[in-house]
């Protein structure tokens, strides 16, 4: 098993429960280790606790190719999305706070409010509902996963995919951030969107990133 992955997996896990993004148990973390296969963070361990030998690698069809305990009960969504996305390499699924309370309205589409939101995240896709750890991932994922590398689940939290866990990380982050903005400015309601005019020079923008 690549060690320095488990490191990373390790280290970004931790980082992510101080940012209070993982409570509890919840939440988890993976990467893409060959065509077939993933390391992922096991099932009922606190992330701020983790260590390497927790890391476990399993195939894209769930079979435990080595480590202890237990995968993450939603190993299916991860599998999902290296299945069905080749830029996918490291996916991260987290509960942070501002994203999850958007997960929990009846809002569809999230406006764009600043310059970051498309440059950055080229847009926060809202899925369907699905049953965490199911095979409902499938239908509920399929239509958005090429909109954007972060997809709010509703209802759930939020997921994001990149070529490495520090740009997955890095697009959580941007995430939640924005996501607490949009929800003070729905407070103040005078909400102002960047007009229509002016997105497709962002989108341009966009390009260049590429994480």
């Amino acid at each position: 098993m690549k060690t320095y992955l488990a490191k990373d997996i390790v280290f970004f896990s931790k980082k992510l429960k101080k940012l209070g993004f993982l409570s509890g148990f919840s939440g988890n973390l993976s990467v893409k280790i060959s065509s077939n296969s993933f390391m992922i963070t096991p099932s009922g361990v606190d992330k701020g606790e983790l260590n390497e030998r927790d890391i476990i690698k399993i195939g894209l069809d769930g079979s435990l190719l080595n480590g202890r305990g237990k995968p993450s009960s939603e190993w299916k969504m991860h599998s999902f999305i290296y299945r069905n996305q080749p830029l996918a390499k490291a996916i991260i699924h987290t509960h942070p706070p501002f994203v999850s309370v958007l997960s929990c309205t009846k809002i569809k589409v999230i406006k764009p409010l600043m310059a970051e939101f498309l440059i950055m995240l080229k847009g926060l896709p809202k899925t369907p509902y699905f049953t965490p750890g199911s095979n409902e991932v499938d239908k509920s994922l399929k239509k958005h996963l090429n909109k954007s590398r972060t997809l709010i689940l509703s209802n759930h939290g939020l997921v994001a995919y990149a070529s490495n866990l520090k740009n997955a990380f890095a697009l959580t982050e941007e995430a939640e951030h924005f996501a607490r903005i949009y929800y003070f400015s729905t407070l103040i309601r005078q909400i102002d969107p960047i007009k229509k005019d002016k997105l497709s020079v962002l989108k341009k923008l966009a390009e260049n990133f590429n994480f």
